[in-house]
């Protein structure tokens, strides 16, 4: 609200999650994760450490501008990457995320490995 940023996006490794599952498929989620920030900020020269948790804020007049298509999780990274591209001002704050309430993760490996190109269309294309 005071100008600092166009983006702001919540972090969970700066800030915590209490949703840890440190089995096989949640080691490949949190190594997919990082991996994806590694592309963006090997990219744009940043530093951000989570760009895939759901916290966010977007000045209206910055979404229009974005012109932003997924309709599913891979909204997050698009979001991210459009806004760096573009040269609006990015904001990542830490975030703390709760364990998880009830049910558990619907998100499969195919998604990941959809990020993943999504995310380096975005970025290389």
């Amino acid at each position: 609200m005071d100008g600092q940023a166009d983006v702001v996006i919540g972090s969970r490794r700066t800030g915590g999650s209490f949703d840890l599952n440190m089995n096989f498929a949640g080691i490949l989620r949190s190594a997919g994760a990082d991996f994806l920030a590694y592309l963006v900020n090997r990219r744009f020269h940043t530093q951000l450490s989570d760009i895939l948790y759901s916290f966010r804020a977007v000045k209206r007049s910055t979404a229009l501008k974005m012109h932003l298509t997924a309709d599913d999780f891979a909204i997050e990274q698009e979001l991210v990457a459009k806004c760096l591209k573009q040269g609006h001002k990015l904001l990542e704050i830490p975030s703390r995320e709760k364990a998880r309430g009830w049910g558990k993760s619907k998100l499969q490996t195919i998604t990941g490995i959809k990020f993943i190109w999504l995310l380096f269309k975005e970025l290389y294309l």
